[in-house]
């Protein structure tokens, strides 16, 4: 690194700040992991690919440096750390926001019986609830943002709900991540 500034002394006109490549450096590529942080499926993912950027461009930095050897242990530690941690990966059981939208064609209120549904699983929990009622048509519409685990059983609980009387529309779809 200090060859690149030898020729700026301080009776030069020129005055650089060796501090700053490492500023932008740090900024972009706060920008490009930012870029890798996906959210969808009710989730977010790519948090350790943006955190794994970041460790590189600190390797980077340190070797540009002149450290080579904190780099070269930072690295093979940073390698044995996110190889193992694939192993754990499966078992972690991340969260999900839906949300259900269901169509009743009846007088009576089915909220109720969808709680009844939905307590039956610890992990599922209902979040807000919108509810439009058509009196002309005698529809009701619930819209229902639902907070859940990945492991929960969503064919059960579909079944479950396909057996409601009066249902006329069920749609499932994923929500933003809050």
């Amino acid at each position: 690194m200090q060859e690149i500034f030898s020729g700026f002394g301080a009776e030069s006109a020129v005055r650089l700040d060796p501090a700053r490549v490492a500023s932008y450096a740090i900024a972009g590529m706060g920008f490009l992991g930012a870029g890798t942080i996906i959210q969808g499926r009710g989730t977010v993912r790519g948090i350790t690919t943006a955190a794994s950027m970041w460790l590189v461009t600190g390797i980077g930095l340190a070797v540009g440096a002149g450290y080579l050897f904190p780099a070269a242990f930072t690295t093979i530690i940073s390698l044995v750390i996110l190889y193992n941690l694939r192993l754990f990966k499966p078992r972690i059981v991340r969260d999900i926001y839906t949300i259900l939208t269901l169509r009743f064609h009846c007088e009576e209120d089915q909220l109720t019986t969808l709680r009844e549904i939905f307590a039956d699983y610890e992990n599922l929990r209902m979040i807000f609830i919108n509810y439009h009622r058509d009196v002309t048509k005698k529809i009701t519409t619930y819209r229902i943002r639902i907070f859940s685990k990945e492991d929960i059983p969503w064919t059960r609980i579909a079944g479950k709900v396909l057996d409601l009387p009066c249902l006329v529309e069920i749609k499932w779809e994923e929500s933003d991540v809050p």
